[in-house]
């Protein structure tokens, strides 16, 4: 992990392995009370506070917010609404196929209480647990209403954005995540290689579809930067790294958004 910003505090220590999720978040609690930078272990467990409190809102408790992550998986997207929205939170990095005995896989039974998928991103809060990123991005930007993320807009607007959110998710992600899947995700026998031509084939599809649909301006919808900029952002940025063709248009719109302060930081965080 890179160096973090002023006011970003990097946290290791030893988790419990044995007392589920209640240990997990009671360990992350009291890491997060330590006045040194740096708690001497070895555990694989990586936590990240942000103190930012540009977001704070009256009731809610310092880093009361956690989210579970990995690199720039889809736990990015809610990361960077994060740091868009200025709001306290805890970063915990969580490994991926690795083995339930590590207590910072996914996999892990005290994990699995959180996430039954053994997947990210999961936010929690309060007692609220969220597993899908759509569902997270949303809570943020209402945690954070002067974040902008969901605009200050007509109904019409507001149509327009679950409209470019839903067809990300459903027709643009989707190529992707079919070629995750059958190339490293799913076990061996599992996985159908000719897929991966048909994951070609929709993504294109889905391309030009978008290139109809979305505005030659710098934003999605409206006049400002909102959730559904995070979305087309991150996912071009998936695309470009699984080596899809990606118009020049949509590399474009990736570099500029990725230049954000915001983004800058989500990236130094998710190391």
């Amino acid at each position: 992990m890179t160096a973090p910003a002023a006011g970003r505090i990097p946290l290791r220590g030893t988790a419990p392995t044995d007392q589920g999720v209640a240990a997990r978040v009671i360990w992350l609690e009291q890491a997060a009370t330590a006045t040194s930078t740096v708690l001497p272990s070895t555990s694989p467990i990586s936590v990240f506070v942000n103190r930012d409190h540009r977001g704070h809102r009256e009731g809610r408790g310092y880093a009361q917010t956690k989210l579970y992550g990995f690199g720039e998986s889809r736990s990015f997207r809610c990361l960077w609404a994060l740091e868009e929205a200025g709001l306290p939170y805890e970063y915990i990095s969580t490994k991926l196929r690795t083995d339930a005995a590590d207590p910072a896989s996914a996999q892990h039974p005290g994990y699995l209480q959180l996430n039954v998928q053994g997947k990210v991103p999961t936010l929690h809060n309060d007692g609220l647990v969220l597993t899908e990123s759509i569902a997270i991005l949303h809570y943020i930007a209402r945690c954070a209403p002067e974040s902008g993320l969901l605009p200050n807009a007509s109904m019409d607007v507001y149509a327009r954005l679950d409209e470019l959110t839903s067809f990300v998710l459903a027709e643009l992600e989707q190529p992707l995540w079919s070629k995750g899947k059958h190339t490293f995700a799913l076990p061996a026998e599992q996985r159908v290689p000719q897929m991966l031509e048909t994951a070609k084939f929709e993504f294109k599809k889905a391309v030009t579809t978008l290139d109809h649909m979305l505005p030659e301006s710098e934003f999605a919808v409206a006049d400002s930067f909102t959730l559904v900029d995070i979305l087309l952002a991150q996912t071009f940025n998936w695309a470009i790294r699984f080596q899809f063709e990606v118009p020049a248009r949509f590399v474009t719109l990736r570099d500029r958004h990725y230049k954000r302060p915001a983004a800058q930081r989500a990236l130094n965080v998710a190391g």
